[in-house]
C-alpha cells in the first residue's frame, strides 16, 4: 500500500514537470485554490465543501506566479522536550536544521501547476541519537479543459522524526471539506511516512448546475514501531459524488455523499472502519475575497477489530469554514465534528476540530503569522486491544519575518504541543513541548515565461 502511494507521488511529480495547469482561487478565483470559475463570469465555481483544496495562504498583493525558486533554510531552536515518552522530567535539546528547498510555479490563464521539494537536515544537542534527515515533497495540478469541465489534483509526502520540522502538523491548513481529516494524536519524535493523494473533477453541466466527484487516499506508516508505542500503520481511502447548484452569482447549495475506508494494523490482524456520510452543504461568496461554507448531514459507521465486537452507528457531520484573502492580509477558519479513524489509532472515533491560520502585512518590511489547531476525540468502538478511549490536541505558532536584504530574510518562530492521551506510551508519560527557533532563510529566484 505505502508502495502504491509512492507511486503515485512519483507520477505527479514528473507530470508537473512536464505539464502546464491551472488555478483559480477558492476564494479568490484570480489567487489559488478553486479548479471553479469567477463570480463575474458563467463559469461555476467548487465550493469548498467538495473542493478539497485549501483556502489561500498568501495575501492577495503577494501573491507570486511563474517562477522557479531555490531556498537554503538554516534553523537553530530550542525544544524543552525531545523525549515525551522518558518519564516525567523533560529532556531539552539544541536542535540544528539545514533544509533546501526547490520550488516551482508555471500558471497560464487556465491553468496552474506547483511543485516543491525540501530535505531537512536535524542535529540535536545533546541527545544525537535523534539527528535525522527528513524530506517533503508537495504537488499540486489544475486543469480547466474547456469552460464546462475543470480537474484538480494534491499530493503531499512527508518523512519526518520531528514534526516541527514538518509543516502538516502546525500549518492548520483549513479546507472546507471532510476529503483530507487533521491530524490527531502526534508523536513529534517518532520516525513517521504520511502521504495523501486527493483530486476532484467536476463537470458544469448547465448555467447553473454541476456534477463532481473525487477521491483521497492517505498512508501512515511508522518505519519504527518500537519507537511509537501505542500508535499503528494505517491506510484510508475516501470517495465522493456531489452536486451543485447556483442559487445566485454568489450562492451555491448542493448534496455529497462520502465513502471512507480506513484499515489499521495491530500485530493481531486488522482493524476496518467503514463510513457512509450524506452531506448537504451552502456556500456564499460575499465578494472576490471572501467566503463562507456549511454543511449539515449524517454518517453511518461500521467497524471491525480483532477480539472486539462488531459496531454500527449513525452520527450528525458537520463542517464550517470561511476565508478572506485581502492585499495585506489573510484569514481562514475551520471547525468539524465527524467521526475519523486511522492516523495512528485503532477503530473509530468522534472528533471536534477547530483550526485556523492568518498571516498581515505589519510594515512595509515586516510580516506576521499564526496558526492554531485543536482536535478532540472519543471513542465510538470498544477495543479490547487498547485502553485509549480518547484525548486532545492542541498545536499553535506564531511567526514573525524581516527581509535583511534582497535574498536574505530572518524569522522568529514560537510553537507550541499540547497533548493529554492516556493510552498512547509514546506520549502519555510528558506529552508537552514548546519549541523557539531563530530561521535565516537565503532565497534565489528567477521568473518564468507565460
Amino acid at each position: 500500500m505505502l508502495l502504491r502511494a509512492h507511486s503515485l507521488l512519483v507520477f505527479l511529480i514528473f507530470a508537473a514537470l512536464i505539464l502546464t495547469i491551472p488555478a483559480l482561487a477558492q476564494v479568490e478565483p484570480s489567487a489559488t485554490g478553486n479548479p471553479g470559475g469567477s463570480l463575474d463570469e458563467s463559469e461555476m465555481m467548487t465550493p469548498p465543501p467538495v473542493s478539497g483544496l485549501p483556502y489561500a495562504n498568501t495575501a492577495g498583493s503577494e501573491t507570486r506566479s511563474n517562477y522557479l525558486a531555490a531556498n537554503v533554510t538554516v534553523s537553530p531552536s530550542y525544544i524543552d522536550n525531545v523525549l515525551p515518552s522518558n518519564g516525567s522530567t523533560p529532556v531539552s535539546d539544541f536542535v540544528y536544521s539545514i533544509s533546501p528547498s526547490v520550488s516551482l510555479d508555471r500558471t497560464a490563464p487556465r491553468q496552474k501547476e506547483q511543485f516543491s521539494y525540501s530535505p531537512s537536515f536535524t542535529f540535536y544537542e545533546p541527545t544525537s541519537a535523534l539527528d535525522s534527515v527528513d524530506q517533503n515533497a508537495a504537488v499540486g495540478l489544475q486543469y480547466r479543459f474547456n469552460p464546462k469541465v475543470a480537474v484538480s489534483l494534491e499530493d503531499s509526502f512527508s518523512r519526518t522524526s520531528n514534526v516541527y520540522n514538518s509543516s502538516y502538523v502546525f500549518s492548520n491548513t483549513v479546507t472546507g471539506s471532510t476529503l483530507t481529516p487533521a491530524p490527531t494524536v502526534i508523536a513529534p519524535f517518532a520516525e513517521q511516512m504520511i502521504n495523501t493523494a486527493s483530486g476532484v473533477l467536476g463537470y458544469q453541466f448547465g448555467l447553473n448546475a454541476m456534477i463532481g466527484g473525487g477521491g483521497s487516499f492517505t498512508t501512515f506508516d511508522l518505519p519504527n514501531p518500537a519507537n511509537a508505542s501505542g500508535l499503528y500503520n494505517s491506510h484510508g481511502s475516501r470517495g465522493l459524488v456531489f452536486y451543485s447548484r447556483r442559487l445566485s452569482r454568489s450562492q451555491y447549495t448542493g448534496l455529497a455523499y462520502q465513502y471512507d475506508r480506513t484499515l489499521a494494523y495491530p500485530a493481531s490482524g486488522v482493524s476496518e472502519t467503514q463510513t457512509h456520510s450524506l452531506l448537504p452543504f451552502y456556500t456564499y461568496y460575499f465578494n472576490r475575497a471572501f467566503s463562507a461554507s456549511i454543511s449539515v448531514g449524517i454518517e453511518r459507521v461500521d467497524a471491525t477489530a480483532p477480539q472486539s465486537p462488531v459496531t454500527t452507528e449513525w452520527s450528525p457531520s458537520v463542517t464550517a469554514s470561511a476565508g478572506w484573502q485581502g492585499n495585506r492580509g489573510i484569514l481562514a477558519a475551520g471547525f468539524s465534528h465527524t467521526v475519523t479513524a486511522g492516523q495512528g489509532l485503532l477503530g473509530a472515533y468522534s472528533a471536534n476540530s477547530i483550526s485556523g491560520s492568518g498571516g498581515w502585512k505589519l510594515a512595509r518590511t515586516w510580516s506576521g503569522g499564526l496558526s492554531v489547531g485543536y482536535t478532540s476525540i472519543n471513542s465510538v468502538t470498544p477495543l479490547t486491544l487498547s485502553s485509549f478511549q480518547g484525548g486532545n490536541t492542541l498545536t499553535a505558532g506564531v511567526s514573525v519575518e524581516h527581509p535583511i536584504g534582497e535574498r536574505l530574510s530572518a524569522s522568529f518562530q514560537y510553537q507550541h504541543l499540547h497533548e493529554t492521551y492516556s493510552g498512547v506510551a509514546v506520549i502519555t508519560a510528558n506529552p508537552d513541548s514548546n519549541r523557539e527557533a531563530v530561521t535565516l532563510t537565503y532565497k534565489l529566484s528567477r521568473p518564468l515565461g507565460r
